[in-house]
């Protein structure tokens, strides 16, 4: 499965060329396409049955998600499932007398705001799938939310690796509609937690990390991400930040 795989209907799957073996492809062109087609359904039938029995956990839906889980993955797969579920807690705020997880954590804001300008998907939402320009405007808003709701901000605090699991958002609504559907409001939560994991852990590591190659490298990606200017930016706020710790700790000396 590649990245971005399971966008909307609207959006052909990605097809993927057979795999080869001895220097020959494995099945004929038909029979990879056919096989892509099949995996699509799969993949979407999966996703809306375990958006249904996260987001639902009680009811005839619950118990029928269940059993599509169950027949397609095992039941020691949805044990595993569970297991997981039971763990998730709501994540407490930040200390917000930490000056150094306001300031990351700030700087991670912006980079996303520029981010969301710039990623091909999303964008690709926003223009091609989304026609009205105040459910653009909701969808920029969602976007922004998704990233920086109270309590997320939990997943930096101590520079720690970035939280895998952020809180889900629901669609927005729009005159009193849901934008999207189930699929593609789970689509688009997956999306952003895959790009703010990588986004949060290449900002640990330009800020925090000893090593030139490894630092040269995460400018690369968010660069990549959000673009020279947020970077440059970005690199502003460092010199700052720099600035006041060393006449701080001058006067606590």
């Amino acid at each position: 499965m590649k990245p971005g795989y399971g966008p909307p209907a609207e959006v052909s799957p990605n097809i993927c060329l057979p795999p080869h073996f001895e220097g020959k492809p494995l099945i004929g062109n038909a029979d990879a396409l056919s096989l892509a087609m099949v995996l699509r359904k799969v993949h979407d039938r999966l996703s809306e049955s375990v958006f249904n029995y996260v987001y639902e956990p009680t009811g005839i839906r619950h118990e029928s998600d269940r059993k599509a889980i169950i027949e397609m993955c095992g039941e020691e797969a949805v044990a595993r499932l569970d297991a997981s579920l039971a763990k998730r807690k709501p994540t407490e705020p930040a200390e917000v007398n930490s000056p150094d997880v306001n300031w990351y954590y700030t700087a991670l804001k912006s980079l996303w705001s520029s981010h969301i300008k710039r990623d091909p998907y999303l964008q690709f939402v926003e223009l091609k799938l989304i026609k009205d320009k105040n459910a653009r405007a909701a969808y920029k808003a969602w976007l922004i939310n998704m990233c920086t709701t109270p309590g997320d901000e939990q997943s930096i605090k101590g520079l720690e690796t970035p939280n895998l699991a952020p809180l889900f958002h629901k669609a927005p609504i729009v005159d009193g509609k849901q934008l999207f559907d189930r699929a593609e409001t789970w689509q688009l939560n997956e999306t952003v937690k895959s790009n703010r994991f990588r986004l949060a852990t290449n900002l640990r590591d330009y800020v925090h990390t000893d090593s030139n190659e490894k630092r040269a490298k995460a400018k690369a990606i968010l660069i990549e991400m959000c673009g020279e200017e947020a970077v440059k930016a970005l690199d502003t706020k460092i010199a700052e930040r720099n600035a006041e710790t060393t006449e701080t700790n001058k006067a606590n000396r």
